[in-house]
């Protein structure tokens, strides 16, 4: 069986995610999606970070046909979980490339034999970009007050 990884935040599920699992499916019996516990999201994203708990998170993850199982990760890497997980393959998206991933992931991927797969992205949607959309509409409305400039 070959069982694949990826991981991230996924928070605000888009399009873009789905896209993005469903490729990873493609190249594996097994997908297994790891992702940010609220403690670590907000350590990356911010204190306004995740919009969804990761429970929430989990649960619409595992409602998707290409997703087998979610696994929630507390570090700020996700080395520790590809070594207990051990994949075949680890996927990342777009835009990192070989380079720009955390050397100790990429030492995990070397020193368990794991192959490291890019997947191109195929929509051009972010959470970010979705929440940023979300407050401009809501300030452009008048549902909500512009900032005051400091």
């Amino acid at each position: 069986m070959i069982t694949g990884m990826t991981n991230g935040v996924f928070d605000i599920l888009h399009v873009g995610h789905v896209r993005f699992l469903e490729a990873c499916s493609q190249f594996c019996d097994e997908l297994v999606v790891c992702i940010n516990s609220d403690s670590s999201t907000r350590a990356l994203k911010g204190s306004g970070r995740p919009v969804f708990g990761e429970k929430d998170r989990c649960a619409i993850l595992s409602a998707l046909s290409c997703v087998d199982r979610v696994e929630v990760f507390h570090e700020q890497t996700v080395a520790e979980a590809m070594r207990h997980i051990r994949p075949c393959i680890w996927f990342k998206g777009s835009p990192y490339t070989l380079d720009t991933i955390n050397p100790m992931e990429m030492d995990v991927c070397k020193m368990q034999g794991i192959h490291v797969h890019l997947i191109p992205r195929v929509s051009p949607l972010s959470t970010t970009g979705i929440i940023e959309r979300v407050i401009k509409h809501a300030i452009d409305s008048g549902l909500v007050a512009a900032p005051n400039p400091a």
